[in-house]
């Protein structure tokens, strides 16, 4: 039996088959020398064990190899047939035949030993699959031309390249890499993975440069070029040293990198990974540079339509903007033939600023809008520039609209390209003047009323001076001589005095010297103490009507500044009623909360709305938006300042409220103005007169006066109340005085002082000399220097005064 199975087996050995016998009692094969051969094993060395097979067969062989092993074992095939990958020693898979039959099967019928034969046919398998491959990849890159001539964004046909590669040519991996801005590093753009999950391209950043060991790699060596890179075994070529563990991890084997190379260079590298060792042959090699070249090819062509696009829609969007800020532009602008004058396209500022529609003007000549009287001017003027001499020209004129007015324009023009056998051509663009005039008008009369308001003040602020002598001196007379003939007259000339000081008090305010002195007002109140006079401001025709519930509360405000602005609202609808109609004037309290946005001008708290109304001919809504712009007037020439309502706008601001204003053509006016409420009581009136609490003890003040007869008169009051007196001519002299060691108690300085040093000066000057001591200032207008009076800790009183109002400020800066 030995002898006779030797035979068979020398027979197989001859006939080239390995041969195996497999002892499945005892659990042990036998392998001929071929067979082990077959996989690098030597002759003396045993086989693998029985337990071991699995891991000798190609994981993707093993289920079918099994099932067809298992189906002969249980009978259910005559005999074991099947082709398979069989582990050879170097790390290689062979492709080998195997057939086996069982030799003895006990009682039972189970195997005890079966015996068979390995063919190798790795040559005419590869041979075969091989040609499939080649085949599948034939159709991948086919699909993948068709891709490219399908003209995709850049993108999209490198995701696609990518996906067909791997789902139809056989690739586990696929992906295009492209270099980073500042071409130092190589990125993935597109790429497709059989197996995602595995995280191979992850994080993956490669070096352009080879002295880095990223850059030393398979895609790296192909972007420098020129030519592409085939790897047959990753885990052995040098060049995927820095990437063996990635490679490993994966279980990729082969790999390929191929340039896509533009006219400009390479642009980027295709690189492909399989599982399988020497994947990539010559045949594949062709196919793979022939596409890549198609790749490249394709690139050029869509960057250039890119390119191509982009300029058109860059140009589409010049010409868009172009003729946007054309049609948009503030200015108007026209287009003109220069040789014949004709208009030959206008945007519609020009057709509104000149009066005429783009229909009209296309069949005119600037010469035909031209104010007759400035066309010869226009025609000479502008000969040099339409001769093209000069490359711009400029004037102001007029042009006549379609329904007769005229309206005054500055115009400039230049020189504008035109099309090639055509007349030349230049662009004309106008503003209206009109406005800017009527600017120019009303800076005129401004600085005519600031220039008024200088001299109306210098020449208050002197007479104040004055006043402060004739009051004081009267007063004193009017008290001396009693109620006699002459006591008469001295109090007449006291009343006299009074009333010059509440004329300059006036002119004063119409310079805008004159500070607000707010005080807790009720509105009731001052309306009908007011009530007479506005009465006596409106004419017979126009009824005056009071709301018969006033508010309660009490507004914190300048009583006489109120009182101008009601009357000036007053006035303004008296003007806007010319055949009479009805003035209604009422109050009322209001709360505005922190997100209030009917009144947003206005900070939360409790306010008082005086409201005046009238039935008048109203405003148009333009007209009401400029009611309280300074100088804006609806009267004609010498009527009306224009300053009314701005005053009130100014002096609600300034007092922490707000002015609005509504009206409708033919409906009336309605004028709001709001002030914010205070709960403080109005002061009582106090007695014209000094008392024992308010005469001096013998202090010492310091006086600074320049104007001889005020110093005199000064002098001689601070005296009568009580008071030593020290007289100074100027600031600077009083400054010494304060140096020296003479006793002062208080500072009583005039503000404005000639000889360099006004009476601000003096006081901060003398605080530095004695921080202690009290100051009293004195000034006719001395709202011109608020900014500056808040620095200084001192009281004020203002010219002209009466010998009560001196007294009690002495004694409170004393105190």
């Amino acid at each position: 039996m030995l002898e006779s199975d030797e035979r068979w087996r020398a027979a197989l050995e001859a006939s080239g088959m390995g041969v195996w016998d497999w002892d499945l009692a005892a659990k042990t094969i036998y392998y001929s020398k071929i067979w082990k051969a077959m996989r690098g094993i030597g002759e003396d060395e045993p086989g693998p064990a029985v337990a071991d097979w699995d891991e000798w067969l190609h994981p993707d062989d093993r289920s079918g190899c099994v099932a067809a092993l298992e189906e002969h074992l249980d009978g259910a095939a005559p005999q074991y047939e099947h082709e398979h990958r069989i582990l050879c020693t170097d790390g290689s898979y062979r492709w080998v035949l195997a057939r086996g039959m069982v030799y003895a099967r006990d009682a039972d019928g189970t195997p005890l030993r079966l015996i068979g034969t390995n063919l190798d046919i790795d040559k005419t398998k590869r041979a075969s699959l091989y040609a499939k491959r080649h085949e599948r990849l034939h159709d991948a890159i086919t699909a993948c031309n068709v891709a490219i001539a399908r003209r995709q964004s850049i993108d999209e046909l490198s995701n696609a390249v990518c996906r067909i590669l791997v789902e139809r040519g056989d690739m586990r991996i696929a992906w295009i890499g492209r270099p980073s801005a500042d071409g130092a590093r190589i990125k993935p753009a597109a790429s497709y993975d059989q197996k995602p999950e595995a995280g191979y391209l992850d994080g993956i950043v490669i070096s352009t440069r080879a002295a880095d060991a990223s850059g030393r790699g398979p895609t790296g060596t192909a972007f420098r070029g020129p030519h592409a890179v085939w790897v047959d075994d990753s885990a052995t070529d040098p060049l995927m040293a820095v990437w063996c563990d990635r490679t490993a991890q994966s279980g990729l084997r082969s790999v390929a990198a191929i340039p896509i190379r533009q006219k400009s260079g390479t642009a980027a590298v295709l690189t492909l990974s399989t599982d399988e060792r020497a994947f990539f042959d010559e045949p594949s090699w062709t196919l793979l540079l022939d596409m890549a070249a198609q790749f490249g090819l394709a690139l050029d062509a869509l960057e250039a339509e890119q390119a191509a696009a982009e300029f058109q829609e860059s140009l589409r969007r010049s010409e868009y903007r172009s003729r946007a800020i054309f049609e948009r532009a503030p200015l108007g602008i026209a287009l003109v033939d220069t040789v014949s004058g004709l208009f030959l396209d206008a945007n519609a500022k020009f057709q509104e600023i000149a009066g005429h529609d783009q229909a009209a003007l296309l069949g005119l000549r600037w010469q035909d809008i031209t104010h007759p009287e400035d066309v010869a001017h226009g025609v000479q003027a502008s000969a040099p520039f339409r001769a093209g001499q000069v490359p711009s020209f400029q004037a102001e004129k007029r042009y006549v609209r379609s329904d007769g007015s005229s309206v005054s324009v500055n115009l400039t023009a230049t020189q504008f390209d035109a099309p090639e056998g055509e007349n030349p051509r230049h662009l004309v663009m106008i503003e209206d003047a009109t406005e800017r005039i009527e600017l120019q008008h009303q800076l005129s009369q401004r600085q005519r009323l600031e220039a008024l308001g200088q001299l109306t003040g210098g020449i208050a602020h002197d007479f104040n001076n004055l006043l402060t002598v004739i009051i004081g001196n009267s007063e004193a007379l009017a008290e001396e001589l009693g109620e006699g003939d002459l006591g008469e007259l001295a109090g007449l000339i006291l009343t006299t005095g009074e009333r010059a000081a509440d004329l300059t008090g006036r002119l004063l305010t119409f310079a805008r010297k004159q500070s607000l002195a707010p005080r807790s007002v009720k509105i009731g109140d001052l309306v009908d103490g007011l009530l007479p006079l506005l009465r006596r401001a409106v004419p017979d025709g126009i009824d005056l009507k009071l709301s018969a519930r006033f508010s309660s509360r009490s507004v914190f405000a300048d009583p006489a500044q109120l009182e101008m602005a009601l009357l000036n609202l007053v006035l303004n609808a008296r003007d806007a009623m010319p055949f009479g109609g009805t003035i209604d004037i009422s109050s009322e309290n209001i709360v505005v909360g922190r997100n209030s946005t009917q009144h947003a001008e206005l900070q939360p708290g409790r306010y008082v709305m005086l409201t005046l109304s009238d039935n008048g001919i109203g405003m148009s809504e333009d007209t009401a938006e400029k009611a309280f712009d300074p100088f804006f007037t609806t009267k004609g020439p010498g009527q009306g300042s224009g300053l009314g309502l701005s005053m009130v706008y100014g002096f609600a601001r300034q007092s922490g409220g707000h002015v609005e204003i509504a009206s409708r053509l033919g409906e009336g006016t309605t004028v709001k103005l709001f002030l914010p409420a205070t709960t403080k009581s109005s002061p009582e009136s106090v007695l014209a007169h000094e008392t024992p609490d308010n005469r001096g003890a013998g202090e010492i003040v310091l006086i600074a006066e320049d104007d001889p007869m005020v110093r005199k008169y000064v002098t001689s009051q601070v005296g009568s109340l009580g008071y030593q007196t020290i007289a100074m001519s100027n600031g600077k002299s009083a400054l010494e005085v304060l140096h020296g060691d003479a006793p002062v108690d208080l500072l009583f300085t005039d503000i404005a002082m000639e000889g360099g040093m006004d009476g601000i000066d003096l006081a901060s000057q003398a605080r530095l000399v004695r921080p202690d001591l009290p100051v009293l200032f004195t000034s006719g207008h001395a709202e011109q220097h608020l900014g500056r009076l808040a620095t200084v800790e001192a009281l004020l009183l203002r010219k002209p005064y009466r010998k009560k109002d001196l007294a009690d400020s002495l004694r409170k800066a004393l105190t």
